[in-house]
């Protein structure tokens, strides 16, 4: 990662920043695509497994793993994107950015003979760019059941639901409150894992099929409006994710330059990367994916030091493997065993008090920007629904099968019932709450 000089916040003099092609050289693609040679080589490189393969037993959405390499084998790539898209329509976001490390690779038979696994994500990128860029659409629409369902999320589970519900003939509606739709995977995911345009240029590809309107409402849809879309359609799925980064609970919080995560990955993901404020010495409060992608990229922005700070031990951060190694390369610091009591401060942050959550001692952190990522909040306004029945923690509760909540007619997926962890379990979700919707609708008209 190339280093320069160190930017600061907007209300400090703008001089120096990171050159634009430091910048760039910083948030280049951590996994690049394959090459043709290097794409073959890996894919002859793999057994096969006929049955019970432990990679499709990895893959949340059970992607015929095998299948699509040995096409890839055979120099035909275009045919294993048609595999992968059978079970994940997202598939090509997902091989940016799947945690292969803790799913489909985690299991490869190879690890068993001490070979390193087959690099399952990025043949799948392999793959699924083939099929993009074929300028095929290998899917029909079923011909038109005369339904509507009103879809309230824009991210991979409301896409993934949307894409399986227009497929079987109805006809959708997906409201997203922000400008573009892709949810995490657009705003919410480290630049150098997955880019901007890409997000759009995949659904782009994949909503061709038909019978999918995209409306940019412009700020969250609450109570009232969800009685409204359940008046108008045959069915409503709920994909909206959770709400805000949970507040840390400590004096000092709302000091200027203390922010949430995806606050700041989401500047980030707006750009343009030079106008991104960040500081010189960074605090990153949580020990997860997030929490990996706010500091590494904080580091590649230009910050002197970054320090992770965890209330465990180093076996027991949340992040994958793969991610923490990141951290390390990225030159981040972490700090076990410790918890912020305190933010110090006049108008903004200077420094962190931190506790020893094991024998109790305090000791002061200098820092000019506190990110916290520390997990999200449900949406409160779920609690204002008539007869929608809440987990203990506040997530929608759903049957298990039909993927219904407690109101008829309204079904929810992804994050909002937390049940998904990666995109990867989203995009199954989404799919799974689809098939149910299209089974609620079919045996009656009446409905």
């Amino acid at each position: 990662m190339a280093r320069a000089s160190y930017p600061l916040f907007e209300s400090e003099p703008p001089e120096p920043k990171l050159a634009a092609e430091v910048l760039e050289h910083n948030f280049r693609e951590i996994r690049p695509p394959l090459g043709d040679e290097s794409a073959l080589r890996e894919a002859q490189r793999c057994y096969y497994c006929d049955y019970d393969a432990p990679c499709v037993r990895g893959c949340p959405t059970r992607i015929d793993i095998p299948s699509f390499i040995k096409l890839i084998a055979q120099g035909k790539p275009v045919e294993a994107g048609r595999v992968i898209v059978q079970s994940n329509i997202l598939g090509a976001s997902c091989a940016r950015v799947c945690p292969v490390d803790m799913l489909c690779e985690k299991h490869c038979i190879c690890t068993t003979l001490h070979e390193r696994p087959i690099p399952v994500g990025r043949l799948q990128r392999v793959a699924m760019d083939s099929l993009m860029q074929s300028g095929e659409q290998p899917f029909e629409r079923a011909p038109a059941t005369g339904r509507t369902i009103a879809v309230v999320g824009a991210g991979p589970a409301g896409i993934s639901a949307a894409f399986e519900l227009a497929k079987r003939g109805h006809e959708v509606r997906v409201l997203e409150k922000d400008a573009e739709p892709g949810g995490l995977d657009r705003y919410g995911i480290a630049e150098y894992k997955v880019r901007a345009p890409f997000v759009r240029e995949e659904l782009d590809w994949l909503l061709r099929i038909g019978g999918v309107a995209l409306e940019h409402v412009g700020q969250p849809v609450g109570s009232a409006e969800l009685r409204a879309l359940m008046g108008k359609h045959s069915a409503v799925l709920l994909a909206l994710g959770l709400a805000t980064t949970r507040r840390l609970g400590i004096a000092g919080e709302g000091l200027a330059h203390v922010v949430d995560a995806l606050r700041f990955i989401r500047q980030i993901k707006m750009g343009p990367l030079a106008d991104v404020p960040v500081g010189r010495h960074v605090v990153v409060i949580g020990a997860g994916n997030t929490a990996i992608d706010a500091a590494t990229q904080a580091r590649r922005l230009g910050a002197e030091s970054v320090l992770l700070v965890h209330r465990g031990g180093r076996h027991e951060v949340s992040c994958t493997p793969e991610e923490f190694a990141l951290s390390l390369a990225d030159g981040c610091e972490w700090r076990w065993f410790a918890e912020p009591v305190e933010i110090l401060g006049e108008d903004r942050v200077r420094a962190v008090l931190l506790r020893d959550t094991r024998h109790g001692g305090i000791s002061e952190v200098a820092a000019d920007h506190v990110v916290k990522a520390i997990g999200q909040t449900p949406h409160e306004w779920l609690r204002d629904i008539a007869g929608l029945a809440l987990e203990p923690n506040q997530t929608l509760k759903v049957d298990p099968i039909t993927w219904m909540t407690s109101v008829p007619g309204l079904f929810a997926a992804g994050d909002c019932v937390l049940r998904a962890k990666e995109v990867v379990h989203a995009v199954y979700e989404g799919k799974c709450a689809a098939l149910a919707i299209d089974g609620w609708l079919a045996p009656s008209a009446s409905r």
